[in-house]
Parts: C-alpha cells; structure tokens; sequence
C-alpha cells in the first residue's frame, strides 16, 4: 500500500517560497528607491558598538565597528 506524503512539505514550501518572494521584492524597492534618496539604519548595542546599513546611489553597504576605535569602521560589503 503506497503511503501518501504529508501536505505539510507542500505548505511548507509554499511559505518559504512566499518569504523569499517578499524579500525579493523588497531588495528591489530598497535598490529603486537607493537611486532617489539616501537611507541610513544604524543599531547600536553595548561598549559603543554599532551596525550599520546604508543605501544610496543604487548600492548597499554593511558597516561595523566601535565607536570608540580610532581605526576606521570595518567595511563588510560595499557594491556600488
């Protein structure tokens, strides 16, 4: 007797693939909207350290360092 699969995996599937749809479709508004206008968020948390996340001039970058450093933040991605 052939065993019949679960329709979980089909629904599981079908919201993972609705997440990465959405996450899609906002890499692009961000990206559009990156050539209009400059976007900074920045999260701060303990001893000064900050993570940042920046758009402008249709690219993206990610920022991290401490506050206190003299050294310039580290630059983990920047594609311009």
């Amino acid at each position: 007797m052939a065993r019949k699969k679960p329709h979980i995996f089909r629904r599981l599937f079908t919201i993972a693939s609705v997440i990465s749809l959405v996450f899609c479709l906002a890499t692009v508004v961000i990206w559009m909207r990156s050539y209009q206008t400059r976007d900074d968020w920045i999260l701060n948390y303990g001893d000064d350290r900050s993570f940042e996340f920046e758009t402008m001039y249709g690219g993206i970058s990610f920022v991290w360092g401490s506050l206190r450093d003299e050294r310039l933040p580290q630059r983990l991605a920047t594609l311009f």
